[in-house]
């Protein structure tokens, strides 16, 4: 008898083991086993990371080539390079401008040669400096499309108004706040006449600068006026909207192939 219950024994026994360790088929899977260590004085292979987001990923693609084919602006910016985070000039390109405007048109052109035009002047032998300029635009930012061109000149000089970067713990030497200056009062004028005034605000060197809006051309019509009209509700047809689309683009490649007609800058003491 003794015999037969030993045998018993031991089964039930390895049974029970088998459950506890997993092998049952309502238990949960063993975590896998671990890797094996590389061989000694060998390094271990770190994970490949995820490739880095940048401007040559994606099927997106602009249709106008007068926004993609833009040379950028090499600027640098001495706060970034003391947080390590670069240690060389950063490229803005001309769709940055674009995506912040939310369009590309005769303004966002024009603001984006002005301020070309305007760092010739104050950087003529180095790099512009972004955070190194003080902007005191014609009139208030509502009057006219000043603020169009303010948000821009603020992105690619670094200004910034009473809402800018104040310096923190890194003292007035990075300091952005109200740099980008509007006066309350209108001024009134005609937009072929408001000069921005752009100052270095390490050297005190000044400068003006102006846009011939009214120079550019295919010039806007009534006609014109009211095919936008039109866009917006929806009832022009393909073939107006194809002109129309056309008749716009071509206003921005004007600005950008007649800049030195349109843009002068105005010497400031």
């Amino acid at each position: 008898m003794r015999k037969k219950v030993l045998p018993l024994a031991f089964v039930l026994l390895l049974g029970f083991a088998l459950v506890l360790s997993g092998c049952g088929g309502n238990a949960a899977p063993a975590d896998p086993p671990a890797p094996p260590a590389p061989p000694a004085g060998q390094a271990e292979t770190p994970p490949t990371p995820p490739p880095a987001v940048g401007k040559e990923m994606g099927d997106f693609k602009w249709t106008q080539d007068n926004i993609a084919s833009i040379p950028p602006m090499l600027i640098r910016d001495p706060f970034i390079e003391l947080l390590g985070q670069t240690d060389q000039p950063i490229p803005y390109y001309y769709d940055e401008v674009v995506k912040l405007a939310g369009h590309s048109c005769g303004a966002t052109a024009s603001s984006w040669l002005m301020v070309q035009k305007v760092f010739d002047e104050l950087f003529p032998n180095e790099v512009p400096i972004r955070g190194k300029i003080k902007i005191t635009a014609p009139g208030p930012a509502d009057e006219w499309l000043l603020g169009v061109f303010g948000d821009i000149f603020c992105f690619l000089t670094g200004a910034a108004g009473p809402s800018g970067f104040p310096g923190t713990e890194f003292g007035k030497t990075f300091n952005r706040r109200n740099t980008m200056i509007y006066p309350e009062e209108q001024n009134g004028g005609a937009p072929p006449t408001l000069v921005w005034v752009f100052e270095r605000i390490d050297t005190g060197k000044k400068v003006g600068v102006k846009f011939a809006v009214t120079n550019v051309q295919p010039q806007p019509t009534a006609e014109r006026q009211e095919m936008s009209g039109k866009l917006v509700d929806g009832t022009a047809t393909d073939e107006e909207r194809a002109d129309w689309v056309k008749y716009w683009n071509s206003r921005n490649d004007y600005v950008f192939e007649h800049a030195d007609e349109l843009i002068t800058l105005v010497p400031m003491e």
